[in-house]
């Protein structure tokens, strides 16, 4: 849609989430109007399937419960695929970010998303926040990791998580750069030395502090934001998801897909594939609008 077009992924002016009648709908509700409240949004509930008497009832309860309203809160009744409907209504909308729960494993607080949430995940024209463990009186993100990886969509991406630290009043942001070198270990493993490797690793590691560095300072009115710039090596996806699972981190934000899965990011599952199979903590993917 035209409105869309080269619309910055924020501030966050329109939030919206999936509106499932489970044992979560709290947590959910509960996560969405603090973050509503925070960005001064309007707050979209989106219900995929029939609207019935005894559905609106629970509704009302749970607005009162939440202090929700016709003046800070809309609820869209559609049915359909809930994929479609929900990417649909995200368009029409306007919606700045989506929320979604993931799904806890059997064994141990791992969280990993559904076939659903996973679509949307990667088809949304918007940003989408991935919520482990939705809690009807939730807690500020003030541990944030974000992505630093080379791409064009990055900047965009580490100004949004910049502007999600202020308004959380975040403790601390990373500005997380992952360097894989598979090749280049492999092809100087018996002609280097040890000395030599790690010369060579240092000079990759500050190139790309320099380069996150140049970004960082590019963001206007970031001096009241402790920003830590790290460099690590492994894969893509994997070596963050590790980062932020060590650093406790509260929320990891990330880029969007560059493209549509297909099967050959099946043989070579995709950066994000690795975080969305076990997420270490919340995922925010942020969707630069205007770059594919």
């Amino acid at each position: 849609m035209e409105h869309l077009k080269n619309r910055p992924s924020f501030p966050f002016e329109t939030i919206a989430t999936a509106l499932a009648f489970s044992p979560r709908i709290e947590g959910v509700l509960g996560e969405g109007k603090r973050l509503a409240d925070l960005f001064g949004a309007h707050f979209v509930l989106i219900h995929v399937g029939q609207k019935t008497d005894l559905k609106q009832q629970k509704l009302n309860k749970l607005f009162e419960k939440f202090g929700l309203n016709d003046q800070n809160c809309s609820v869209i009744w559609r049915e359909g695929k809930p994929e479609k409907v929900i990417l649909e209504t995200c368009k029409e909308r306007a919606v700045d970010l989506l929320l979604l729960g993931a799904l806890v494993k059997e064994k141990g607080l791992n969280y990993y998303l559904g076939s659903v949430a996973r679509t949307i995940s990667r088809k949304a024209k918007t940003s989408v926040l991935l919520l482990t463990d939705p809690k009807p009186k939730p807690e500020p993100f003030t541990r944030i990791a974000v992505t630093g990886i080379d791409n064009p969509k990055t900047p965009n991406t580490i100004a949004t998580a910049v502007y999600w630290a202020k308004h959380e009043k975040a403790e601390e942001l990373y500005v997380v750069k992952e360097i894989y070198l598979p090749g280049v270990n492999l092809g100087m493993a018996d002609s280097t030395t040890d000395k030599e490797m790690a010369d060579m690793r240092d000079k990759y590691a500050k190139k790309a502090t320099e380069r996150c560095n140049t970004i960082i300072q590019s963001i206007p009115n970031v001096e009241n934001i402790d920003i830590k710039n790290r460099v690590i090596f492994g894969k893509p996806g994997h070596s963050i998801s590790n980062f932020a699972r060590a650093k406790s981190s509260d929320l990891l934000v990330v880029n969007a897909p560059d493209k549509s899965l297909g099967w050959l990011d099946r043989l070579f599952p995709h950066d994000l594939e690795h975080i969305l199979s076990d997420m270490p903590c919340n995922v925010l993917i942020v969707h630069t609008r205007g770059i594919k």
